[in-house]
């Protein structure tokens, strides 16, 4: 089973929640873009439910079906939104429930080794007229010794898993011929230095000891590293990267 790069842990879930509070503005944006009524909406890679729980806003009247490879996030998400259903499964296998009027993914391609298979996959499970939403990391750079570092860091750890952390540019390549773009957009992302660093000490704190096991930092490396995110925390200053997030709506044709 796919598993998600960062874990599962309580404080892998806090920092979604942060990641939520950033980008959950521009995926509202985009769902408003969706202009038909799905039935059946698919949330992969649901997470503790935070997306479930916008796509649940946007689409009142929808069966929505969370999927994720976490038992743990899974249980979180069947108690924040019960109005939906949730499955621990593997969204690079035959998804469960097809076939769904619209499947949305933020952030999934990102921990797969092979994203245009997943997309291939994804676009199976799609009944005809229905709409695949994506959202990812196009890409980060940054001239800040602190969260550069981070940024670093974090792009050998998905690496050794054959995945590309930045899967923005991944969206559009090799696009199953099933499929007709109806968005394709580009974002400046503008956040805080204290955004920033809220979600990357998180995800330090919660994959740290592998990349220290993996010999991808020291450990004295790693805590002087979270440290420094820690202090960057009450940081409101802005402009610290040039960042940019792609979201896609393609729709079958047939």
């Amino acid at each position: 089973m796919a598993e998600y790069t960062f874990g599962d842990s309580a404080l892998a879930a806090e920092r979604l929640g942060h990641l939520d509070s950033v980008f959950g503005p521009s995926t509202d944006e985009l769902l408003l873009l969706c202009t038909d009524r799905p039935g059946r909406v698919a949330d992969l890679g649901c997470g503790p439910g935070w997306t479930t729980t916008r796509l649940g806003a946007r689409y009142p009247t929808a069966s929505l079906t969370g999927i994720d490879a976490s038992e743990a996030f899974v249980d979180l998400a069947r108690t924040s939104v019960p109005v939906a259903t949730f499955v621990v499964g593997d969204v690079t296998q035959p998804l469960p429930g097809a076939p769904f009027d619209l499947i949305y993914a933020r952030f999934v391609l990102a921990h797969l080794h092979d994203a245009p298979a997943a997309v291939a996959n994804w676009t199976a499970a799609l009944a005809p007229g229905g709409s695949l939403v994506l959202e990812e990391t196009e890409h980060i750079s940054t001239d800040d010794p602190d969260f550069s570092e981070y940024e670093a860091l974090v792009r050998r750890r998905v690496g050794i898993t054959g995945a590309q952390v930045y899967a923005g540019s991944l969206i559009r390549a090799d696009l199953p011929s099933r499929l007709e773009v109806v968005v394709d957009r580009v974002l400046a992302v503008d956040l805080t230095a204290a955004d920033a660093a809220a979600m990357f000490r998180r995800n330090l704190e919660a994959w740290g000891s592998d990349a220290i096991d993996q010999g991808l930092v020291t450990k004295s490396g790693c805590a002087d590293l979270l440290e420094r995110l820690r202090a960057r925390e009450s940081d409101n200053t802005r402009g610290c990267f040039d960042w940019t997030h792609r979201q896609l709506v393609a729709r079958t044709t047939h």
